[in-house]
């Protein structure tokens, strides 16, 4: 396998049965994983969810660009992509001429469309981030409160893609606005990104007390027969020169680098990132890297880096060889969150058994980091 940047490149024998989809069976057919990973491509490790609140200057500090885009990219980001709420931060003219450099940065421009309060008390937060716009042009933000959450969820993704952008349900437990039940009550072409990870505070992704965590909803969307892609986004408002009002713990602000996402593709460009969003290509993380990753109808396998993540100290204690390699979970997740099967080894994969409808893999390390794949659907 050929390597750009540090990173493995995917065979093209993915099985994906045969060719890949026609247009026109991409369009009418959502449910099945949507295309072979490209031949030639490399992983772009990616923010697609950040702020520097220009529309927001009253209540949380603005920062700018330059700010938060020296943090990521200095961290080994390729991809970082503005979506301060409901307004489109100009990007194209202002910032992309002087921070985006071939196969190695890239700045996207978008949006997080809000509509707040929906319904009655408790209220509920209905976001939606539009990932990828193709201009610094603003948009028209869908929000009534008569609307019912699943209106206004498919209000946005609606707007989202007529902008041209990809549209992901945000922080769907942020006050546990938005449940299975209201993503199944979109349009699946339209809206077919989940946010299933989000390092703001405040958002839930866990559950309890009654309500579903994040990946339950997932699942239970998916269990539908419905595919609908899980991403992993930091969602931060706050950077190393800046605190949140009455927050000076850092747990309780909104910091970067916390989750992010790896993107393969072909190229690093605005048009190359959105296509492979749209197709699933990526999975999110907090920590754990790939070395490989195959998916396609049926089967799911990963490899793993066994290499330590400690700071050196096995090397103090032990002069030769390498006593303390991180060791991983994964747990290959199918109908309804069933736990399919579960591998420790560091080359896991899963075939499809008889019963299935899906799998996906959560991979967790001895550390606690965690990594989690699209699913699969199974033939």
């Amino acid at each position: 396998m050929k390597k750009l940047f540090g990173f493995t490149i995917l065979s093209a024998a993915l099985l994906t049965g045969g060719s890949a989809l026609s247009l026109a069976q991409e369009k009418t057919d959502p449910n099945k994983f949507l295309e072979a990973f490209p031949e030639d491509g490399s992983w772009f490790k990616a923010q697609f969810h950040i702020h520097a609140n220009w529309g927001l200057p009253d209540l949380i500090p603005t920062t700018p660009p330059d700010v938060p885009l020296n943090y990521y990219f200095s961290r080994d980001y390729n991809i970082v992509s503005f979506t301060d709420l409901n307004y489109t931060t100009p990007v194209f003219e202002g910032v992309k001429p002087y921070w985006d450099r071939p196969g190695r940065t890239l700045v996207m421009a978008g949006n997080e469309l809000n509509c707040e309060p929906v319904g009655e008390p408790p209220y509920g937060v209905i976001d939606a981030i539009v990932v990828g716009l193709p201009s610094d042009d603003q948009l028209e933000v869908p929000c009534d409160t008569s609307w019912s959450t699943a209106a206004v969820l498919k209000a946005q993704a609606e707007t989202g893609r007529a902008a041209g952008g990809i549209p992901v349900i945000s922080h769907p437990n942020m006050f546990y606005s938005i449940t299975a039940k209201d993503i199944l009550e979109t349009d699946p072409l339209a809206s077919r990104h989940v946010e299933i990870r989000n390092g703001e505070p405040g958002m839930n992704d866990f559950g309890g007390n009654g309500h579903a965590s994040t990946f339950e909803i997932w699942d239970e969307v998916l269990s539908t027969g419905r595919q609908i892609f899980g991403w992993g986004t930091d969602d931060s408002h706050h950077f190393p020169q800046q605190s949140a009002p009455n927050h000076h713990n850092p747990r309780k602000q909104a910091l970067a680098d916390r989750v992010w996402m790896y993107v393969f593709a072909n190229e690093l460009s605005d048009d190359a990132i959105r296509a492979a969003l749209d197709k699933g290509h990526f999975y999110a993380s907090t920590g754990v890297t790939f070395t490989d990753l195959q998916m396609g109808e049926g089967r799911l396998s990963i490899t793993l880096d066994p290499a330590s993540s400690d700071i050196g100290w096995h090397g103090f204690y032990l002069k030769e060889g390498d006593f303390n390699p991180t060791s991983y979970r994964t747990r290959f997740i199918g109908r309804d969150g069933e736990v399919l099967a579960m591998d420790d080894s560091y080359s896991p994969e899963y075939s499809c058994k008889t019963d299935d409808l899906y799998v996906r893999a959560e991979v967790t390390n001895s550390d606690g980091w965690q990594a989690f794949t699209n699913a699969v659907f199974c033939p």
